[in-house]
C-alpha cells in the first residue's frame, strides 16, 4: 500500500491545486519548485475566511449602527462604546461559528468524487485496501503534525532569543549618554517592531501550510469513507 498511498497523495495534491501530475519529469518540477508556493495561497485563502468574514460582518454591524444611532442623537462616548461593541460581536461571531458552516470549507461534493475515483484507479477496491490506505494517511498525518509543531518551536525559540537579547540591550541603556540612549532607544523599537512583523508573518505561514494540510488530508479521509460507504451499499 506505500506505492499506492504516494501516487493517491500526489495526484490529489496536485488536484487540489490544479496543477499538472500525468507528465513525470513536470510533474517532479512542478512538485519541488511550483506547489509548495501554490500550497501556501491555497492554505491562507482558507485560513483567512474567518478574517474576512469578521470585516464583512463588522461592516455591516457598523452599518446598521451608522443607521440606528446617527451623529446628534449621541455623544462621542456613546459612539465609542457602540463601534467596540459590534466590533467585538462580529470577532465572536465570525471565530466562533458552528462547526457545520466551516468543517467542509473547501472539501466540495464534486472534489470528493474526483478524489474517491482517484483512489480506485490506484486499485483501492475493497474496504479493506480502504482501511490500509486510511492508516498510512494517519502516518502521513503524523509527519505533517511533526513538522508544524518544529516550525512552531522554532518560531518560539527565535522569539526567546530575541527576548533575551532586547532585555540585555535595553540593560545597556542606563550606562550610556543622553544622546547615544536616544538612539539606542530608537534602533531597538526599530528593531522590536520588525521582529514581531517577521514573526507574525512566518504564524501565518504556518498556519496557511497547516490548513492546506488538514484540508489535503481531510479530502481523502472524507474519499475513503464515501468509498466504504458504496461498496457497503452495493
Amino acid at each position: 500500500m506505500y506505492k499506492e498511498t504516494r501516487e493517491i497523495l500526489e495526484r490529489t495534491e496536485a488536484h487540489l491545486l490544479g496543477l499538472p501530475a500525468d507528465n513525470r519529469f513536470l510533474s517532479i518540477f512542478t512538485r519541488y519548485i511550483v506547489f509548495p508556493f501554490y500550497f501556501l495561497i491555497f492554505g491562507f485563502f482558507r485560513f483567512s475566511v474567518p478574517f474576512m468574514m469578521w470585516a464583512m460582518l463588522s461592516m455591516l454591524f457598523l452599518t446598521l449602527g451608522l443607521f440606528a444611532f446617527n451623529e446628534g442623537s449621541v455623544n462621542f462616548e456613546t459612539n465609542v462604546i457602540l463601534f467596540y461593541f459590534l466590533t467585538g460581536l462580529s470577532f465572536l461571531i465570525s471565530m466562533f461559528s458552528v462547526p457545520s458552516t466551516y468543517s467542509f470549507y473547501g472539501i466540495k461534493e464534486d472534489i470528493i468524487s474526483d478524489i474517491s475515483g482517484i483512489i480506485k484507479s490506484n486499485g483501492v477496491d475493497s474496504i479493506d485496501k480502504v482501511n490500509l490506505l486510511e492508516s498510512n494517511i494517519n502516518l502521513v498525518w503524523a509527519r505533517i503534525s511533526s513538522r508544524i509543531t518544529f516550525y512552531r518551536w522554532c518560531s518560539g525559540a527565535l522569539w526567546a532569543i530575541y527576548v533575551l537579547s532586547f532585555n540585555i540591550e535595553i540593560g545597556t541603556i542606563v550606562d550610556v549618554n543622553l544622546e547615544s540612549r536616544q538612539k539606542l532607544v530608537n534602533d531597538n523599537i526599530e528593531s522590536f517592531v520588525v521582529t514581531l512583523i517577521f514573526l507574525f508573518i512566518f504564524f501565518v505561514i504556518i498556519m496557511a501550510y497547516k490548513v492546506a494540510s488538514e484540508t489535503l488530508i481531510k479530502s481523502i479521509e472524507f474519499s475513503c469513507v464515501e468509498i466504504k460507504n458504496e461498496m457497503l451499499s452495493q
